[in-house]
């Protein structure tokens, strides 16, 4: 299924791979900027913890409307170094519908 054709987008069916992709992945000298065991204290591997950066508007700030100084994924990121134009559609039917668990 394309994940660009999806109506509404949840946590554990679109948005967890994305995130894993970018965001908590072992890339940086092993650990993923947004795991738990980091001390960025944003843990993006938990759908709670993730869920109140998503209300408090951080998740979008940060994520699609990252233009200013600090993109992200930031250049020291060894991993992949930007969103699709599909990923972004994504995360943004997901914050578009509350940012749905499941």
């Amino acid at each position: 299924v394309d994940p660009c054709d999806t109506l509404v987008a949840t946590f554990r069916g679109e948005v967890q791979v994305i995130l894993q992709r970018y965001c908590t992945q072992p890339f940086n000298n092993g650990n993923g900027c947004h795991q738990s065991n980091t001390p960025i204290g944003r843990d993006w591997t938990d759908y709670g913890l993730i869920k109140a950066q998503v209300d408090n508007g951080n998740f979008a700030t940060r994520v699609l409307d990252n233009g200013g100084s600090n993109p992200m994924p930031p250049a020291y990121s060894t991993g992949p170094q930007s969103l699709t134009d599909c990923e972004k559609e994504v995360l943004q039917r997901w914050l578009d519908a509350g940012g749905p668990e499941n």
